[in-house]
């Protein structure tokens, strides 16, 4: 009797990876037999599968046997059900023979063999093997070349010599790159030596790319670069190179050689090279060489916020290293500006540049660098224009209260001199309010006041000319009387 059989590959593979699943290392298979071209009597056989490494003749690598149910001649049957698959990196030659049922008296081979296809060889990526590289933990991918993935459903892309050894690790490719924490991630990089690999050994820590970063605490990233460190949780580098995290939940975006020691959490530096943070809750916005205590803030070129709760900021360029501005105290703001303050509320413009005034606004008034403070008093910039009476400015200014006093922020030792500003703007009506007292308001009242003094003093000194005057001419005219009384008393 000639029995054919005729078989399909169905479905074997999952074409996307999924790190969380294993996928089943089975095939589904289905075949038709027949006798004499017409379908064998339906029932149960017991058919023997076996994969063979050539087409005819060679080695069994693998065999399983299965009871099948046919039905009009055609059967379904999942290879791997009973002996574990192996893995298909190599030619594949499958045979099948039918040991029982109903229309075999014996045992029946039919060939020739059957090569395998494409199709099973998609179950590698169940372990996606590479040459030379391992997939050892449960679901776990290892692409590329020398790669192992040790960890449970750990995965490794690509690349070369690269390692995946906790649960979901994952290494996307580049060289020698080290994923050793629980959910750590590297997505390439590295180097085709140990030396400049990256290693991520933080659970649910992250290193983008780059060369030689390291991180060995968790929640931590580091974006790219190279020579980058974090050993504290939840800390982040965005790149540049040789930077360093020892604090928790602190950040580098990017520079060279800038640091966050041990000592220092929540703290961040912005960019630039050679910064330095000790403290907490402190910030280096960027520059060169600055320092940043307890909740302080830096930036510039040497800005020494070297005191708690400082904010030192430094607005010139590097000359000598040991050209430095720093606070002198806790909680103290310090701003250098070898070009000068300029402050403006102006839309639009460019600001006035002068290196004599330390201070410059935009509305004219400014400090010098000798330490005088200059009002804006320009004609242009005043308008409504009323002639004030001296005589009641001088009256007003009689009856003002001047008292000796001191600010209850300062040391009662300070004393100062002057009025009130209720008693100032209810005498004179000048300023903004009656909490306060403009530099210029009683410089005015004083001027306008001398004047008016200085008239009454011309008054005055005109009426004791015109009296002396009165009184020689009444003497000449005793003395021509003969009045000797009066001569005498002359």
């Amino acid at each position: 009797m000639k029995y054919l059989f005729y078989f399909f590959m169905l479905c074997m593979c999952i074409v996307t990876i999924n790190v969380n699943a294993q996928i089943p290392n089975k095939i589904n298979y289905q075949g038709l037999l027949t006798s004499g071209g017409v379908p064998v009597t339906d029932g149960s056989y017991t058919l023997q599968f076996t994969l063979y490494d050539s087409l005819s003749g060679g080695a069994s690598l693998w065999t399983e046997t299965q009871s099948v149910t046919v039905t009009a001649g055609t059967f379904t049957a999942t290879l791997g059900s009973t002996s574990a698959l192996i893995a298909f990196t190599q030619p594949l030659f499958l045979e099948m023979t039918a040991t029982a049922g109903p229309s075999i008296s014996s045992p029946v081979t039919f060939s020739p063999r059957s090569e395998l296809l494409s199709a099973p060889y998609s179950l590698n990526s169940r372990s996606l093997l590479g040459p030379n590289s391992t997939a050892s933990g449960t679901g776990a991918i290892a692409g590329g070349t020398n790669n192992i993935a040790s960890g449970n459903y750990a995965t490794i892309g690509g690349g070369a010599g690269n390692q995946a050894t906790e649960m979901y690790s994952f290494v996307g490719g580049g060289g020698n790159n080290f994923a050793r924490g629980e959910f750590a991630v590297i997505c390439g990089g590295g180097s085709d030596t140990f030396t400049d690999s990256n290693s991520v050994s933080g659970n649910f820590s992250f290193v983008g790319n780059g060369i030689s970063n390291y991180i060995t605490q968790d929640f931590s990233s580091i974006v790219g670069g190279l020579y980058n460190s974090i050993s504290q949780i939840k800390s982040f580098v965005g790149g540049g190179q040789f930077n360093s995290i020892t604090g928790a939940y602190s950040a580098i975006a990017g520079g060279s050689n800038n640091v966050i020691d041990g000592a220092g959490a929540w703290s961040s530096i912005s960019g630039g090279k050679d910064n330095l943070i000790t403290g907490n809750y402190s910030s280096i916005l960027g520059g060169l060489g600055n320092y940043a205590a307890d909740y302080s803030i830096a930036a510039g070129t040497r800005a020494k916020a070297n005191y708690n709760g400082s904010i030192v900021l430094s607005a010139n360029k590097e000359i000598l290293s040991t050209d430095t501005v720093a606070a002198g105290g806790v909680e103290q703001m310090v701003l250098r500006a070898d070009g000068g303050l300029f402050i403006t509320r102006n839309i639009s413009g460019v600001a006035t540049y002068d290196t004599s005034k330390l201070i410059n606004t935009s509305s004219g008034a400014y400090l010098t660098t000798g330490g005088t403070w200059t009002n804006s008093s320009d004609k242009n910039k005043k308008e409504n224009f009323v002639p004030v009476d001296g005589r009641l400015l001088l009256e007003r200014l009689a009856s003002l209260p001047i008292s000796i006093w001191n600010y209850k922020g300062e040391n009662n030792n300070v004393k100062h001199i002057g009025p009130m500003a209720q008693d100032f703007r209810a005498a004179f009506g000048l300023g903004n309010d009656d909490r306060s007292i403009s530099t210029i308001d009683p410089a005015g009242i004083a001027l306008a006041t001398i004047q008016e003094l200085n008239k009454q003093n011309q008054s005055l000194q005109a009426r004791v000319e015109e009296l002396e005057k009165f009184v020689q001419s009444l003497a000449s005219r005793l003395m021509k009387s003969g009045d000797e009384s009066l001569g005498q008393l002359k």
